[in-house]
């Protein structure tokens, strides 16, 4: 191919994905309710997901998986999910959480039994409520969180929207930056609302940085962690949280790093910064630098200012890749792109780098640099979900549809927490006719990154 056809076919394949988002870009709006689809349902999961419909007896759930009347459903430690109550409703549900579907009094009606819960409400008014033996909260809003004790408290947060709260007679109206308290002996009132960045940072997606490569590994360790090193170096995340061994106390900074990295994939922050504070900070070389790495991530994904220095030119492979999601953020788009390639050329073994530069890439209409980047990033972490949603994106920017939805299903059966993969579904499915099925991928895509307003506008 010569270079006046490769030019010619990037730049209709530029033009393609340009008009495809002009097209369908506006489309994540508030959904109209829809009667015919009431079941609350499973859509995603990672790690340990169990449901009871008898007591005592836990069975393991799984995706699309319709709960009934009386159901119950528990995440384990390390474990996240995400259900739909309706065609506009998602609830994202937290590590060691529980939540009882009950009588079906009005809509569609759940009852966070313990742990943490965000919902993301698109439809009309009214149409899901939260229910317990002491207390109705009606949906009248779009996001909120729920933080439920095992002594049948709630705490209930408005990040955007209104909820409306009854109890014995007291009725509570929470509009946007307020929270209230609400439970048994305890008529609702308001309570100071914690910052909604911190509130929800176990939703958030945090994308791989570390380089296995650059943990220091005794041969015990090797040896312990092979199955979770395999899982991460191939790109799998959950698996590789999965496969760590349970209840091993971490032996030394690398290893702490490294389970703090798997933390943050499960959304266990708190965890994973606690992790890092008992990390040497004045232990030199790699673990310096990669204790950086980590530790502007979080302040990248939690929208942060700046917490460590910019890298140096020799600095490790890791703390450039986090660097460049760093400069992303500031709106430097070339300066992230030259830090991810700095990665690559420290580290050419590095999938996770390679698939950075790939997105980057991509960004900027570069398609053939896209292929030749995603190429190398697949080939190194072929189960790297970021970098097969990309893929299926590329093949969208070359018309090629069904081959991009079937790439979309894959991203989402590796990992169903990637908003990519489900933003790239929907916009598939709109572009075949499947208007209501598109539209409902992107709610999910939605509320999966809520810190992510491109998903939402």
């Amino acid at each position: 191919m010569n270079r006046h056809t490769q030019r010619t076919t990037g730049m209709r394949a530029r033009k393609g994905l340009i008009l495809f988002f002009l097209c369908f870009g506006g489309m994540i709006a508030p959904l109209p309710a829809a009667d015919e689809i009431t079941s609350v349902t499973i859509l995603t999961f990672s790690g340990k997901l169990e449901i009871s419909r008898r007591p005592n007896v836990w069975d393991p759930g799984h995706t699309n998986q319709v709960l009934q009347v009386g159901d119950r459903l528990r995440t384990g430690r390390d474990s996240r999910a995400t259900i739909r109550l309706s065609e506009g409703t998602t609830i994202k549900v937290g590590a060691e959480a529980n939540i009882l579907v009950p009588e079906q009094k009005k809509g569609v009606t759940v009852n966070p039994l313990s742990g943490l819960f965000y919902i993301f409400h698109r439809d009309k008014p009214g149409q899901v409520e939260l229910r317990n033996q002491t207390a109705v909260a009606a949906v009248r809003g779009t996001e909120f969180h729920v933080e439920a004790r095992e002594d049948g408290v709630w705490i209930l947060s408005v990040i955007d929207g209104e909820v409306d709260i009854e109890s014995g007679g007291r009725q509570v109206i929470l509009k946007t930056g307020q929270a209230a308290e609400v439970g048994t002996g305890i008529p609702p009132r308001q309570v100071p609302m914690r910052e909604a960045t911190n509130l929800i940072q176990w939703c958030f997606y945090y994308p791989a940085v570390l380089d296995p490569k650059e943990l220091e590994f005794s041969v015990e360790q090797q040896a312990a962690l092979v199955n979770s090193l395999e899982a991460y170096r191939s790109g799998d995340l959950n698996a590789a949280l999965e496969k760590y061994p349970a209840d091993r106390q971490s032996a030394s900074d690398s290893e702490r790093l490294y389970r703090a990295a798997l933390a943050l994939a499960a959304g266990e922050v708190t965890f994973a910064e606690q992790l890092l504070v008992s990390t040497d900070s004045t232990n030199g070389g790699r673990v310096r630098a990669l204790r950086s790495a980590v530790l502007e991530l979080i302040a990248v994904v939690k929208g942060r200012p700046r917490v460590e220095s910019p890298p140096t030119n020799d600095e490790s492979a890791s703390r450039w890749l986090a660097e460049s999601y760093r400069l992303q953020a500031e709106s430097d788009l070339h300066g992230a792109l030259k830090a991810a390639r700095r990665a690559v050329e420290l580290s050419p073994e590095f999938g996770f780098g390679w698939a950075r530069v790939a997105e980057l890439e991509f960004g900027f209409g570069q398609i053939g640099a896209t292929e030749e980047a995603l190429a190398q990033a697949l080939r190194l972490s072929p189960r790297n979900a970021q970098a097969i949603a990309l893929q299926g994106f590329v093949l969208v920017a070359n018309n090629r549809i069904d081959e991009a939805l079937a790439t979309f299903n894959e991203a989402i059966a590796d990992d169903g927490s990637l908003g990519n993969a489900w933003l790239g579904r929907g916009l598939c499915r709109i572009r075949r006719g499947q208007n209501q099925q598109g539209r409902h991928d992107l709610l999910v895509a939605a509320s999966l990154e809520p810190q992510r307003s491109l998903l939402r506008s």
